[in-house]
Formats: structure tokens, C-alpha cells, sequence
């Protein structure tokens, strides 16, 4: 190998453009009413993910958050927020705890 630092340079950049996108998905963007009613029903909680969807023709938002406790929820809102379902996420797979 002729140029073994420019090679690892190139990898080494490829790798950090391909977790570019990976990083702004991660991006926590809710608006502040519907931030103030996960505060009223999970106080102390953090949010760690927000999606847009759809269900029924309605527009809804899905938060994931982690609660002061340490579980992790999926918590699906209303426009208006409404709090329309509250899942308690599972634990992983049990044989490798």
C-alpha cells in the first residue's frame, strides 16, 4: 500500500458521513403543548424520539421518552394533546439478561 494514512483518512471520513443522518433522526422537535402534557403525565421523564404518523387518517405524534424511573414508554398524542395510548416498551430479549 502506497498511501495507508489517506486510506484510513477516506474510511474514516465515510464513516462519519454515513452517522450524519443517523445523529439528525435522533432530533427531539415537539411542539410545547404537547412537551407540557408528557411533563404532566410523566413528570421528570426524557424524551428521546418524536415521529409523525398516521392512523386512521389522523395525524398523531409518537414519543418515546424514558421515565424518571428509568422505564422506557412509547406515548402516542393528538394534534390537540390528547394522549390517545401509553405502551410501556419491552424489556429486550429475556435469555439475554
Amino acid at each position: 500500500m502506497k498511501h495507508p494514512r489517506l486510506k484510513l483518512f477516506n474510511v474514516t471520513l465515510f464513516c462519519f458521513l454515513c452517522m450524519m443522518p443517523v445523529a439528525t433522526l435522533a432530533s427531539v422537535d415537539l411542539p410545547g403543548h404537547l412537551q407540557d402534557k408528557i411533563e404532566q403525565v410523566f413528570p421528570g421523564a426524557k424524551i428521546t424520539k418524536t415521529e409523525e404518523e398516521r392512523y386512521q387518517g389522523q395525524a398523531i405524534t409518537e414519543v418515546e421518552l424514558v421515565a424518571k424511573d428509568g422505564t422506557p414508554y412509547e406515548v402516542y398524542l393528538s394534534k390537540d394533546g390528547k394522549v390517545l395510548k401509553i405502551e410501556k416498551e419491552d424489556e429486550g430479549f429475556l435469555w439475554f439478561k
